[in-house]
């Protein structure tokens, strides 16, 4: 009967370790899945942001692209061409006049005369005369 109570405690060994085993098993693979998880919720916080900001990026765009061809309409008319020429100064209409205004020429004084150069030796001189001042 002794060596039926040792098989039995054996057996109970076994099984607790083998639950713990298995035990440790599931909580690092649903470890690995938390965390692959979090990394793809990450990542798709990201994505959503770029999305948001390419959409605004497209839609001035769009209003860009809207003012540039406004702008090419209204260059492509006679009118618009004939005021651009007009203002400046290289178009007239029969009867008209052209009126320059030119701005004030401001009196040029020229600059000072630079100083003159001394020699080295007297570049010298004047240095030890600031060293020795101080």
């Amino acid at each position: 009967m002794i060596t039926k109570r040792r098989r039995k405690k054996n057996r109970d060994w076994d099984e607790i370790l083998s639950v713990t085993l298995l035990l440790v098993l599931n909580l690092i693979i649903i470890s690995f899945l938390i965390v692959g998880n979090w990394k793809l919720y990450q990542k798709r916080a990201s994505l959503k942001k770029d999305v948001i900001d390419l959409k605004k990026e497209v839609a001035l765009l769009k209003e860009r692209n809207a003012q540039l061809k406004k702008l090419f309409f209204e260059a492509s008319q006679q009118e618009y061409l004939e005021k651009i020429i007009r203002e400046k100064g290289l178009y007239k209409k029969p009867g008209e006049e052209v009126v320059v205004i030119m701005k004030e020429e401001e009196e040029k004084t020229p600059p000072p005369p630079p100083p003159p150069k001394e020699g080295n030796l007297q570049q010298l001189i004047d240095f030890f005369k600031n060293l020795f001042r101080h």
